[in-house]
Order: C-alpha cells, then structure tokens, then sequence
C-alpha cells in the first residue's frame, strides 16, 4: 500500500456509492487493513480529505485551458467542480461545510486565473475565489439533494401564502422545477459578471 493508491481505492470506492460516508474507518474497510493502518499514511480525516480532493481536483485542472480567457477558465473549472462534487458529495460536502479545509488547496489555483483577470491585491483575490469557489459548491449540494424538484411539493407551499402572493408564485414554479442543470450556468454566468464587476472597479494603473 501506499498513500496515493490507497487514495485511488478510496475513490473509486466513493463514486460507486454516494452514500459511503468519508471516515477513516470507511477507508480502511474499503482497503481492506485496520483502522490504526490508515493513520500510518493519514494524520486524520482532514488529511485524507485534502488528499481525496487533490486526487478529485486534477480532472478539474485538466480541462482548463490555459490559452483560454479568464472567463472561459473559470467557467472550465466551475463546471467541472459541479460535475466532481455531485459524483463526490462526501468529499464536497465537508468543504461546503467547512468541516474540511480542503477546499483551500485550489484557492492557488483561481488565484492564479484571477491574476490574469487583473486583479492583484491579496483582499480583492481572496473575495473573487470566495465567490467562485462557494457559489460552485453551493450549488453543486443543492442539485445532488434534491435532484429535480417535483411540481406537487411545490405547489404545496402555495397554500402558506396570501391569495395575491400565490397567484404570482404559481407563474414561477413551473420554471423552478425545469431548472435542472441550467441552474449552474445561470450561477456561473453570475459569477463571472460579479468578477468582471470587481475588475472593472479597480483603479486604472499609469504606464
């Protein structure tokens, strides 16, 4: 065994099944040694976490181009970040959550993409890979807990409200419940303008 094969096992073990719960107990049932085995390889679960993560991140990184504009990275790898979180969501989950703190292994890598965007001040990068990076997974755990959202529980809520707030919510619900996946480009294209927002704000520099 070695750290980055048992992190290859764990893997695949956790996108076969998304309810296996992300433990160290679970990982060492999954290859198949004594819970104490994994810590000679793992300091704790946030270790294994950010290792898992890593692992999960590098088809993220893959599919950005680096000859792409900003806008066209970040939308890469805001994509790919859904995608990986609805097939990981135990591993996504604790970085949402902040029980993990995984997530900051690719602060790095937006800041780098963001740089190129012009933004260069510590505060003004941390706020833009916030955004991006919250809003990616936000999104990413509502669609893997609720799936679709069916019509009639929908609709149901209707009745909470007053006779003129029911009539306008019932024109809107249809759209809620065809949402699906389009949900996540409407979050991006938002994204994407709020950063543009806050590159636009930024003093002009002299030559």
């Amino acid at each position: 065994m070695s750290r980055e094969s048992l992190v290859e096992t764990l893997s695949a073990a956790l996108r076969g099944d998304a309810s296996v719960p992300l433990s160290m107990a679970r990982a060492a049932q999954v290859a198949g040694c004594s819970p104490m085995s994994m810590y000679r390889y793992f300091t704790d679960r946030d270790d294994l976490a950010a290792a898992l993560t890593r692992h999960i991140m590098r088809e993220s990184r893959s599919r950005v181009d680096a000859g792409a504009s900003w806008q066209d990275r970040v939308r890469a790898w805001m994509v790919t970040v859904y995608e990986q979180s609805r097939l990981y969501p135990q591993v996504f989950d604790l970085a949402a959550s902040g029980e993990s703190p995984a997530w900051v292994l690719e602060s790095v890598f937006l800041s780098g993409i963001l740089k190129d965007a012009g933004l260069s001040q510590d505060d003004e990068l941390a706020d833009a890979v916030f955004l991006i990076g919250t809003t990616s997974l936000g999104q990413a755990m509502v669609r893997a807990a609720h799936r679709d959202l069916p019509l009639p529980s929908l609709y149901s809520v209707l009745g909470h409200l007053s006779s003129e707030d029911a009539r306008e919510a019932a024109t809107l619900v249809p759209y809620f419940a065809a949402m699906g996946d389009r949900a996540i480009e409407l979050i991006i294209d938002a994204t994407i303008g709020a950063v543009e927002a806050m590159v636009a704000r930024r003093p002009a520099t002299t030559p």
